[in-house]
């Protein structure tokens, strides 16, 4: 029966010291990103002015001198990695570098990654599980946008409303939060005011809580006997109650609290974390051991006061019966809990399953950066030479960092306009989302060996249009007709020969096909992906206009290197366009916030069965131990008399099933868990099983034993 405590007990406990890792580590992250900082929203008035005068970072330095208060700007890169541009390298003074360098320019930066890089000056430990890099505040503009979410070192209101007004004269800005860590209450507020937490891990608690009640009743009345014999003895309660205390729980307690010390204490050791999560723990611990001692004491004394019958208590040491109906009960009590929260463990699966197959490209998106333009001219004539140089530099990228396209601004969601469901992509664009043709070929190396003329027109059509596409074919021709011939002739006034016939091939997907889009606002129903579209495939033989365009909205290129302008940088300076490029921006940062809450509630929906199943197991070992204890002599003669399984275990099974179909309907999870009652009993068939060949073992080397000993000791007639 200590088994139905101790396993309660320690699952209290475990839970703790998992909790404790996971806000210990939580911890260490805000203690350095977000402690007594406040969080403001800035959105710029007029882009163009803002990045062409830099009147952004001079505000920025003009505040930083007068207040003191430093600009963080945080841009996830992928899931473990972030940059962080600021002024203030060491992050409130929580950032230590070895040889105490610092950037000099916009290329440079400190990180806590151990990788080798020319640009990185030093590096630093934090003791967090994320890559760190620390970026000069400018760097700014060539890595990132300025627009967004800051962070500023003060929680100081009158502060916050002076350098929100300061900031209001050339843009918009707003506060957001203010972040003041409690730390002797960090633990307790993360654990109750996080929601996703607390709602998740109510219903189990509760079940183990009701677990360690049942447990202790059990126990105390295994001690019936005990109890009975030192009270006809004249014992007092108190004597009995530290007689029976210290043979059941005492050790229990002192060795399973001594243990979770140690292990406490190896955690923080091992994962650095500060002494204040080890007090945290510590605070608890002791609730959940004072709740097992007050439990026990109530049914204690309980049960000593109750009249009983002296007689038949001494006659039968232990009520087996009783425990295995007990058992059983509370097994159903613990799956009737577990019904009940299946079906919120299931929606929440669904809902991740639903989000997850939505969202799962996003991960692909890890270490994938946008191009953006920043530079600005109302010069016509200067303009067009951008435009020319723009075309020169985008197939450059193209061809010596696979740069590709992702261009969904036509694409119209709207049935009715199928004809003009079309995106623009390039060949690389394949190399990332693979797709294949009718004749199941990879489409990248299909496309690597086309070699289209300038008069060509590729288009790329789902299989379904085969027999159906002279609309979309005529609308594909009219777009390539406008973007090569009709913009340079009507805007700029040139001389363009038109084109009488125009070279059309057609090529043709498997149906189905998915689109990535790249673009977090584009189709977000369907995860920001597109299902069979009309492709429009860039050829580099349209009005270099358009690659302006493109480099400014939709061009994309893969990369590792902790500062990604650096890889666009020698190929820019090249075309002459340093004043106009000089800015990438993350795309997986966009994404990164509502997928990490999405995998924190996975977690625990998972942490959270596994403490019922184990609940459950434990209480059917119980069951099926007792009920071969108190029927083994039944049991024998059964087997010796060839009765099959279900006739010898016909009643346990009986009262099982019928305990777990009424949590069953009470639940209402008829048909979903239906075969959860299956699994239940074969489980508990296997464990009395398993018990019944024990239990007939020992008998039959008792029956040996006593055999050999008589023959030795009584001598043959």
């Amino acid at each position: 029966m200590k088994k139905l405590v101790s396993i309660p007990y320690l699952t209290l406990i475990t839970l703790s010291l998992l909790t404790l890792l996971y806000f210990g580590n939580d911890s260490k992250t805000d203690d350095v990103l977000y402690n007594e900082v406040s969080e403001i929203s800035i959105v710029t008035k007029n882009d163009g002015n803002v990045y062409s005068s830099e009147v952004f970072f001079n505000q920025i330095n003009k505040i930083f001198k007068k207040y003191n208060v430093s600009f963080y700007k945080y841009s996830y890169i992928n899931e473990k990695k972030l940059n962080i541009y600021t002024f203030d390298y060491s992050i409130k003074n929580k950032i230590k570098t070895f040889n105490n360098k610092y950037p000099n320019n916009v290329y440079e930066y400190i990180s806590n990654d151990d990788s080798a890089d020319k640009n990185k000056v030093d590096n630093f430990d934090t003791y967090i599980d994320k890559i760190i890099n620390i970026f000069d505040f400018n760097t700014l503009l060539k890595n990132d946008t300025v627009l967004g979410t800051y962070i500023i070192n003060t929680t100081d209101k009158n502060k916050i409303k002076n350098i929100i007004e300061e900031l209001n004269l050339h843009m918009n800005a707003k506060v957001q939060n203010i972040y003041k860590i409690n730390y002797p209450s960090y633990f307790y507020n993360k654990l109750f005011s996080d929601n996703i937490i607390s709602q998740n891990l109510s219903i189990p608690i509760s079940s183990i809580l009701i677990f360690l009640t049942l447990g202790v009743l059990n126990l105390i009345e295994q001690n019936n006997r005990n109890i009975t014999i030192l009270k006809l003895h004249g014992y007092r309660k108190s004597q009995i109650f530290t007689y029976v205390f210290s043979k059941n729980l005492k050790k229990l307690i002192v060795l399973s609290n001594f243990i979770s010390f140690i292990l406490s204490l190896i955690i923080i050791l091992i994962f650095r974390l500060p002494l204040w999560v080890f007090m945290s723990f510590i605070c608890l611990l002791i609730p959940i051991s004072i709740f097992l001692i007050f439990i026990y004491s109530v049914i204690f004394f309980v049960k000593i006061n109750l009249n009983t019958n002296f007689v038949s208590i001494l006659n039968k040491k232990h009520n087996f019966k009783f425990y295995t109906i007990s058992n059983l009960v509370s097994k159903s009590i613990i799956l009737l809990l577990f019904f009940i929260y299946s079906g919120t463990i299931l929606n929440n699966y669904k809902t991740y399953q639903s989000i997850n197959l939505k969202n799962q490209s996003w991960e692909e998106s890890q270490d994938v950066y946008r191009i953006t333009e920043t530079f600005v001219t109302d010069d016509f004539d200067y303009n067009r030479k951008l435009e020319i140089a723009s075309k020169e530099l985008y197939e450059d990228l193209e061809n010596k960092l696979d740069l590709f396209i992702m261009d969904c601004s036509d694409y119209y969601s709207d049935v009715t306009f199928n004809n003009k469901k079309h995106i623009r992509v390039n060949k690389n664009y394949f190399k990332y989302n693979k797709i294949k043709t009718t004749d199941n070929i990879d489409m990248y190396k299909y496309l690597n060996k086309l070699d289209p003329t300038d008069n060509t027109m590729v288009l790329l059509l789902p299989e379904k249009f085969k027999n159906n596409n002279a609309t979309i074919k005529k609308s594909a021709c009219e777009n390539f007709y406008f973007n090569k011939i009709t913009i340079p002739s009507e805007i700029y006034k040139e001389n363009i020969q038109p084109i009488n016939n125009i070279n059309l091939k057609t090529i043709y997907y498997k149906n189905n096909s998915k689109f990535f889009t790249y673009n977090e606002l584009v189709n977000i129903e369907n995860g920001n992906i597109l299902v069979d579209p009309i492709v429009y495939l860039d050829t580099n033989n349209i009005d270099p206009c358009c690659y302006r365009s493109l480099l400014t909205r939709c061009s994309y290129f893969k990369t590792n290197n902790n500062n990604p302008f650096l890889k666009i940088k020698p190929i820019v300076e090249k075309n002459n366009l340093s004043d106009s490029y000089k800015m990438v921006i993350s795309v997986y940062n966009q994404k990164i916030n509502f997928m990490q809450n999405i995998q924190l509630k996975l977690k625990i929906n998972a942490l959270v069965a596994f403490i019922f199943i184990v609940s459950l197991i434990v209480l059917l070992n119980s069951s099926a131990l007792n009920y071969c204890i108190e029927y083994r002599k039944i049991m024998f003669i059964k087997s010796i008399c060839g009765y099959n399984l279900v006739e010898k275990y016909l009643i346990i099974l009986m009262i099982n099933f019928l305990l777990d179909v009424i949590a069953l309907i009470l639940s209402g999870q008829t048909n979903t868990f239906i075969i959860i009652i299956f699994l239940d009993m074969i489980i508990l068939t296997l464990f009395i099983r398993f018990y019944e060949s024990t239990v007939q073992w020992k008998r039959v080397m008792i029956w040996l034993t006593l055999k050999i000993y008589a023959k030795n000791i009584i001598p043959e007639r």
